[in-house]
């Protein structure tokens, strides 16, 4: 593949190409954290295969609502990677739109940062009836983590995720961005 149509065809482009020790850093509990672009590419396939295993197919919503950290990308181009929209919301989004957002965009699944985002998902949950599960990046005891879910991926079924990868085209739908909601609900 020479020339990217697919915004997740740039990570598998980037590690041919020009492999990177160090394409993604982040400061964790005071020492930095380098992902190399290898690195990248199987995490975000870890976790399309992943959602594939949870049943997660071609245009289903995936939300993420995260402070900025190297888990967002591997998820949204995870997410990508499976044929499902990310759903990105901001994490200081107020609980009536979280809940607005979570239900009108139909979310399946959503991974969030931290506990307090954690907690403010959990108490909509029972009014989203489409969410099916919550993980948490961060690893909190008692809370779902995201690597609970990662570890069902299932390494044997790459090739299902390639099929579903090269039945995506350039102007299919990856991401549902909704407004901040200051008029009125939220608009995706």
């Amino acid at each position: 593949m020479l020339k990217p149509t697919r915004l997740f065809d740039l990570v598998d482009l980037q590690d041919n190409l020009s492999p990177n020790p160090k394409a993604i850093n982040a400061k964790k509990d005071g020492s930095w954290i380098h992902y190399s672009q290898a690195d990248f590419k199987r995490l975000s396939d870890e976790y399309a295969l992943a959602l594939y295993h949870a049943g997660i197919v071609r245009g289903d919503r995936v939300a993420i609502i995260s402070t900025n950290c190297p888990e967002w990308n591997f998820c949204d181009n995870g997410i990508q990677k499976a044929g499902a929209i990310c759903v990105p919301i901001y994490p200081t989004s107020s609980l009536a739109d979280f809940q607005y957002i979570l239900h009108n965009a139909e979310v399946r699944i959503a991974f969030v940062s931290d506990k307090s985002l954690y907690d403010k998902i959990l108490s909509v949950q029972k009014d989203v009836p489409s969410l099916e599960a919550i993980y948490c990046f961060d690893n909190i005891e008692g809370i779902p983590h995201v690597r609970d879910f990662l570890s069902k991926a299932d390494w044997s079924q790459l090739p299902m995720i390639e099929d579903i990868k090269s039945q995506i085209k350039p102007h299919d739908l990856a991401t549902i961005i909704y407004t901040s909601g200051t008029t009125g609900n939220p608009k995706g």
